[in-house]
């Protein structure tokens, strides 16, 4: 009889500590995982900065996007800042643009990493 006791009271902990982590984990996530709604950014104004050089950017970019090399993303930022409208960062992959991201966040515009520039075409009219 003691033993179903414990039995019991192990399984009851484990659901408690299952549940709390599984919980933990969801809020925690949520939090850090929020998905991004580019197409209402776009709607309200956003514009797309592809860091990409000029020649990828030639290969096939974003109608409508502005293209800025990511080494000449610096020279630009009083530009960008002044336009006072949220920037999506593209280019090939999304390494170059969580970077072009990092630096307009820390001038004071509100900046997101789009990844790469084709998984943006869907969000664009």
């Amino acid at each position: 009889m003691r033993g179903h006791w414990i039995c019991n009271l192990g399984y009851l902990l484990f659901r408690v500590v299952v549940l709390t982590l599984w919980e933990t984990r969801s809020i925690m996530f949520g939090k850090l995982f929020k998905k991004t709604d580019y197409k209402a950014l776009l709607d309200n104004g956003a514009v797309i900065v592809d860091v990409r050089t000029p020649g990828e950017y030639g290969g096939g970019a974003i109608p409508g996007s502005e293209n800025i090399p990511l080494q000449k993303l610096g020279t630009r930022i009083k530009q960008i800042k002044s336009l006072e409208v949220p920037v999506i960062c593209v280019c090939a992959s999304g390494m170059r643009s969580a970077s072009a991201r990092a630096q307009l966040k820390a001038a004071g515009v509100e900046a997101y990493n789009g990844g790469a520039w084709t998984k943006m075409i869907p969000y664009v009219d």
